[in-house]
């Protein structure tokens, strides 16, 4: 499996912007980008370097093993999903769900769904309150315990074995209506 595909409307110019100012706050915070840019990555690492975090930034700018899809989500406390615009599904969303992180989502498309804490939820282009959330939820070990367990919940709706009963129960209801 490959992962990661990094284009302009999932806003990392907002989430650098928005680390940048988490990382005064918050000194031993690490942002890792991981995914092949779509775009051409030069004006984010001018962005990363001058806003003086380049030191506090991993970047895997690749398609992303399956491998390394496990370490990066088991390395992280967090996911932030600073979206600018979304009219699909986020893989990253769907991974970070099945591996019960925490997550910081725009208020754009189905994402706010996905977390549980309205403060983990921000609007889109906001770097400042991207920031509040971000420095929150990594600064409050039960804010993050408690959007990990909706992301525990979440993942267990949506595994195969329910998704698999609820496709039968929903057929087995449908046969029942059928004539004859």
């Amino acid at each position: 499996m490959n992962f990661g595909i990094i284009r302009e409307y999932k806003g990392i110019d907002v989430l650098i912007e928005a680390f940048a100012e988490s990382s005064k706050k918050l000194r031993n915070a690490t942002l890792v980008i991981a995914g092949r840019p779509w775009i051409p990555w030069e004006p984010y690492q001018q962005q990363i370097q001058q806003l003086g975090i380049g030191d506090k930034t991993k970047l895997l700018l690749d398609y992303i093993s399956s491998e390394q899809v496990q370490q990066c989500f088991e390395a992280s406390d967090l996911v932030v999903l600073p979206y600018k615009t979304f009219d699909a599904q986020s893989a990253a969303a769907n991974v970070a769900i099945a591996f019960q992180k925490p997550l910081i989502v725009t208020r754009v498309g189905g994402l706010p769904e996905l977390v549980s804490e309205k403060q983990a939820v921000v609007e889109p282009n906001d770097a400042k309150a991207l920031s509040q959330a971000i420095t929150s939820a990594l600064s409050n070990k039960a804010l993050r315990d408690r959007l990990a367990q909706h992301a525990k919940r979440l993942s267990k709706e949506r595994d195969w074995d329910t998704i698999a009963r609820k496709t039968v129960s929903l057929y087995e209801s449908v046969l029942k209506t059928v004539p004859g």
